[in-house]
């Protein structure tokens, strides 16, 4: 009873706890208070009729026939206690701060995971464009890199599944810390594979990280976040990794240079070590509950398909601009790949916060179909494109397009799941994530002795294309439901 009694006087929730705002509560002349009819509620109408048989002209006091004086001095004396309560009022939720501005998004548990998956996507990215050339001085052909390169992918497709089911279960920090640690053992051991059969092994422990630490990194944000600003809170994440992915590849060539392959190596551990260190820190936001049966068809979200097909057929490409893209760049005569991915992170940091605001705002189909649409330019620019100045800008187009498109599909998926399995929700969209990356660079590997680069390229451009067209079907349809 003092809880509503003292929000009753004072019109706002305590700004300490960032709680919801509620307008005064002002009684009209003639009203009266009527304990039990819920949350402090005031009623401007005179309290129901008294029951038969009762007599008020006895002078009784009824539950239901306080004054406006007997009101005031009870709100008064217990407005006091109120104001030493902490409490939230039971099924308040925090969407927005008493001011009336949204819920601030970068909470210290949000920068937490935020600077633990930029250590460990940096790791990642620093490797990334030197793996391929790595490969090819042991004496790997253009398919087997292929296959080195993309056994990373399905790898992370296997493991992702079941990392799904387990932190809805257990909890998400121990695959959290588990996926880091798994990239600082891979990085640590490249050195050592001296030919395809111990990289192909290392390959898989990599892809194994790759599969458990976004899963569980991304069920902690859906957790953190309110739903209404779910796509805006998926492409501030996703910044992180964008920034790896900016800073990793221009490094990586300086680095060799100065510390050769196993010094970058080494340089990688580190990160990864420090991430598994902030992932150590960072605060379980799942209880565990009663352990779900495991069966394949549990593992997954069938909410989350459809948006989960638009995002394979979105990483199609991304595979084989990872792949293949710095040995496109030798053979053409430019310089480096490692600006081309970096242009990519630039956009991606520009585009990706104001798209999935705009998803919020919009719905999710209306942002990706463009989206999708830039992505499969970009591809065709670098199919055919041969000057240095025409590759950095497609590399530039692909980051706006794929930015634009990544943050609202992700939000898409959570959003067609109830919370208690949003953990299978981001299995399934990291699961059609790998499969296009893992099955793009396999596929098109193969197909790059027979059409060359340019008819690989080509061919990936078709796959963002076919994407749009599925996320216009859907353009017409009411806003994605949010839980």
């Amino acid at each position: 009873m003092f809880l509503p009694i003292g929000a009753f006087l004072t019109g706002t929730r305590r700004r300490s706890r960032g709680w919801g705002t509620r307008p005064p509560l002002v009684p009209a002349a003639g009203a009266r208070w009527h304990p039990g009819v819920g949350v402090g509620e005031v009623r401007g109408r005179e309290p129901p009729a008294p029951a038969a048989g009762r007599d008020r002209s006895e002078g009784a006091l009824s539950r239901d026939t306080w004054t406006q004086r007997d009101e005031g001095v009870i709100v008064m004396l217990v407005a006091a206690l109120d104001a030493l309560d902490t409490r939230p009022p039971q099924g308040a939720t925090p969407a927005v701060k008493p001011t009336g501005q949204p819920e601030r998004l970068f909470t210290p548990a949000f920068a937490l995971l935020w600077a633990a998956s930029f250590c460990v996507f940096l790791s990642f990215y620093l490797l990334l464009p030197l793996l391929p050339v790595y490969a090819a001085g042991l004496g790997m052909g253009e398919s087997s890199i292929g296959l080195v390169i993309g056994v990373f992918a399905l790898a992370s497709m296997v493991w992702k599944p079941w990392a799904g089911w387990v932190v809805d279960w257990r909890g998400r920090r121990g695959i959290l810390m588990a996926g880091a640690a798994l990239f600082a053992l891979a990085n640590l051991c490249y050195p050592a594979a001296r030919s395809a059969a111990p990289l192909l092994l290392v390959r898989v422990v990599h892809g194994t990280g790759m599969g458990l630490f976004p899963t569980a990194a991304v069920a902690i944000v859906t957790d953190l976040v309110p739903a209404a600003r779910r796509g805006e809170a998926m492409g501030l994440f996703g910044m992180a990794a964008n920034l790896g992915l900016a800073v990793g590849p221009a490094l990586a060539g300086p680095a060799e240079a100065w510390l050769g392959f196993t010094g970058v190596c080494v340089l990688a551990t580190g990160l990864a070590t420090a991430g598994t260190a902030l992932a150590f820190l960072t605060r379980d936001t799942a209880r565990r509950t009663a352990r779900p049966p495991l069966r394949l068809r549990g593992l997954l979200a069938p909410q989350a398909l459809y948006p989960a097909a638009l995002t394979l057929l979105a990483l199609v490409p991304y595979g084989a601009l990872m792949a293949f893209l710095p040995l496109l760049v030798r053979e053409r005569g430019i310089a480096s790949a490692g600006l081309f991915f970096t242009l990519i992170a630039a956009a991606l940091l520009v585009i990706r916060t104001t798209a999935g605001q705009l998803s919020d705002r919009l719905g999710r189909p209306i942002v990706v179909a463009p989206a999708l649409a830039v992505v499969a330019a970009s591809l065709l620019v670098v199919a055919v494109a041969r000057a240095p100045w025409a590759i950095y800008g497609a590399g530039l187009l692909f980051g706006l397009g794929f930015g634009g498109a990544q943050p609202a599909l992700m939000a898409w998926a959570a959003d067609l799941v109830p919370p208690g399995d949003r953990g299978k929700a981001m299995a399934t969209y990291y699961t059609a994530w790998e499969l296009g990356i893992g099955g793009g660079q396999i596929a098109l590997g193969a197909l790059l002795s027979v059409a060359g680069f340019a008819g690989l390229f080509a061919a990936a451009a078709m796959m963002p294309l076919i994407g749009a067209a599925l996320a216009l079907a859907r353009v017409p349809t009411a806003r994605a439901r949010v839980t």
